[in-house]
């Protein structure tokens, strides 16, 4: 995975904080209850950033705790519980002036919560670059759309 960058390369380290509200407005299937849910709130993005040299490293997390549902046939509300946290590791690329990262690690879990109904997405990875640019996948674990 490669992104462009504005961020300055020094030596001294640089301790960058950033914290966004980001529209969490959509609509999501459940099959648990085999309906639509109508999503609302904002996702809040907090993280920070350590960059020394042509190295960034850092982390983020994306909190769910402003998010709710509402079932758009039973009318059913949820709410929404979890996180996501993603930590990485960067190298700035000179030459071709792009930030290489050979080390992520990303941990999700988002739950939507009515009662009894627990409606629940996991997603979990740990990833390391290879020499030749690809991927490889120490650990991961996905399940979309669990029902509890």
């Amino acid at each position: 995975m490669c992104i462009k960058t504005a961020l300055p390369v020094t030596s001294a380290a640089t301790i960058t904080k950033y914290e966004y509200v980001i529209d969490a407005t959509e609509t999501l299937f459940n099959p648990c209850t085999n309906e639509y849910m109508r999503v609302t709130g904002y996702v809040l993005l907090k993280g920070h950033s350590t960059t020394t040299g042509n190295t960034i490293i850092g982390n983020y997390d994306f909190n769910y705790s402003n998010v709710n549902a509402v079932g758009v046939t039973s009318g059913k509300v949820y709410q929404a519980v979890g996180h996501v946290a993603v930590e990485f590791k960067a190298f700035y690329d000179h030459e071709n002036d792009i930030y290489y990262i050979p080390v992520e690690n990303i941990n999700n879990k988002v739950s939507f919560i009515s009662g009894g109904n627990k409606f629940e997405s996991i997603f979990t990875y740990h990833a390391r670059m290879n020499e030749d640019g690809s991927y490889k996948f120490l650990k991961e674990k996905l399940e979309f759309n669990t029902c509890q």
